[in-house]
C-alpha cells in the first residue's frame, strides 16, 4: 500500500480540526461545562473538551471498520497496522492520545513520513484508493 503524503494528511487534519472545534464549542455551550482547576492551572470547559473529545474522536474513528476519521475519508486515507490490518481500539486510542504531543508531527517530515503517534501505535497512514 502506498504511504499517505504529508500534504494530504495535513488537509485531513485540518478537516478534522474544523469538525472538532465545532463539536467542542457546541457541546460546551449546550452542556455549560464549567471550568476545571488542576492545581494552580484552570481549564475552561472548551479547553477541557478540546483535550478529551479529539482522543475519543480519533480513537473511535481510526479503530473502526473504516480505519479513518472523516478528514481521512475525504482524502482517501486510512490508518492501518504495518501489515495492512485494522488497528485495535487499544492501539487506536494510544495513537489518539499521543496526538496531543505538539511536536509529534515533526517526525512526519522525515524520510518515512510517520509521526510520533504512528510509531506509538505501530501504524501507517495509507492511500485507500488505487491509482
Amino acid at each position: 500500500m502506498k504511504q499517505g503524503e504529508l500534504p494530504d494528511r495535513a488537509i485531513a487534519a485540518l478537516i478534522d480540526g474544523v469538525i472538532l472545534t465545532f463539536a467542542c464549542e457546541t457541546i460546551q455551550k449546550a452542556l455549560l461545562i464549567p471550568a476545571t482547576t488542576l492545581g494552580s492551572f484552570e481549564l475552561s470547559g472548551s479547553a477541557l473538551l478540546g483535550l478529551i473529545l479529539p482522543v475519543v474522536y480519533y480513537g473511535l474513528m481510526e479503530g473502526s471498520a473504516r480505519s479513518a476519521t472523516i478528514g481521512k475519508q475525504v482524502m482517501d486515507l486510512s490508518v492501518l497496522t504495518a501489515d495492512g490490518k485494522r488497528l485495535s481500539y487499544g492501539a487506536s486510542f494510544a495513537r489518539a492520545a499521543t496526538r496531543l504531543v505538539p511536536v509529534g508531527w515533526i517526525l512526519a517530515l522525515g524520510e518515512k513520513g510517520r509521526a510520533l503517534h504512528d510509531y506509538v501505535a505501530g501504524s501507517n497512514v495509507v492511500v485507500t484508493t488505487s491509482e
